[in-house]
């Protein structure tokens, strides 16, 4: 097939084709095959790449023996005393990784003036906005794909909470006192203490809250604090299959509950956020106990400093995938 006659210049050329990667996401091979096949035509290539993303993952879910990968765009933001976080799913991360992707969890938190618990009316609330709801079906039509809200969630900082975030962003956006973040992974997290504090003191609650959220970020696999908020079907399924392994190999009947108990220890430590070794200790050099300090340790340690309670009132692990 003979490819049309081009006529823009190697500087032109060069700006359609980084155009056309920051506003599609698609592979840099694509993107520059495609635009070369249709003479630097944006629409054209658009079209061309849709149909064949849209194919490639339709393909992948009606085989049986493929699973078709689903990605979760999430976003995150700290607006004036108000925090909250909301996630889109496609199929491909082609997608949730798009500017208009980014676009689009902007102008859905921009729709967003009270706080939503409910999924499905949140999003309906937030589709009564006409620039939202634009964006969304402009998405859609770009990308054929199903593209679904799968989470909303927005707050309001109430007196004695601090607010704290550390992530691998995407994406950030700054317009005023707005901050909004599209993060690949993150942990935003809301610490509350009981106690007569002054300005000082409170940042260095704020300081313990984001050093917790980047100890989170960095392990990656503890998503919770606590052992109550662990399915307990998990731990049973745990223990059982330890106790298996433990008859197998010929440990003493009366050695295997203490194995399993220090197992089942060592299990919850790798997957608990208060068992976490502090990776950061920078600002909040009241805490002790070098790298063995967890972020149970920390917390105690400034209670104690601080005369304070601190509790976590909210937290969220957040992922692409």
């Amino acid at each position: 097939m003979t490819k049309p006659t081009q006529h823009f210049t190697d500087e032109q050329k060069k700006e359609i084709f980084k155009n056309f990667r920051a506003q599609t996401g698609y592979s840099l091979g694509d993107c520059k095959k495609t635009l070369e096949d249709t003479c630097y035509d944006m629409n054209k290539a658009r079209d061309i790449l849709a149909k064949k993303y849209a194919a490639k993952y339709s393909m992948g879910a009606a085989s049986g023996d493929m699973e078709t990968p689903e990605y979760v765009t999430k976003v995150f933001f700290d607006d004036a005393g108000n925090y909250g976080y909301l996630a889109f799913r496609a199929k491909s991360d082609v997608v949730t990784r798009s500017e208009r992707m980014h676009n689009l969890m902007s102008k859905a938190f921009d729709a967003l003036d009270k706080e939503l618990d409910d999924d499905l009316q949140g999003f309906d609330y937030i589709c009564q906005n006409s620039d939202f709801k634009g964006a969304y079906d402009e998405l859609l039509t770009f990308f054929r794909e199903p593209i679904k809200l799968e989470k909303i969630n927005k707050k309001k900082l109430a007196k004695g909470e601090v607010f704290a975030s550390y992530s691998h962003n995407v994406y950030h956006k700054e317009d005023g006192k707005k901050t909004k973040r599209i993060a690949r992974t993150s942990m935003p997290i809301v610490l509350k203490y009981e106690g007569d504090l002054n300005n000082e003191q409170i940042e260095q609650i704020k300081k313990l809250a984001y050093a917790i959220s980047m100890t989170t970020v960095g392990f990656k696999k503890a998503k919770v604090f606590h052992e109550y908020e662990v399915d307990q079907k998990l731990i049973e399924d745990f223990k059982n299959e330890k106790i298996e392994e433990a008859k197998k190999s010929g440990k003493p009947e009366a050695a295997i509950a203490k194995i399993v108990d220090g197992q089942l220890k060592k299990f919850l430590s790798e997957n608990l956020i208060m068992h976490l070794p502090m990776m950061v200790t920078e600002g909040i050099d009241w805490l002790t106990g070098g790298e063995e300090v967890t972020v149970e340790d920390a917390i105690k340690q400034t209670e104690k400093k601080l005369n304070c309670k601190i509790s976590v009132a909210f937290y969220k692990f957040l992922t692409d995938k």
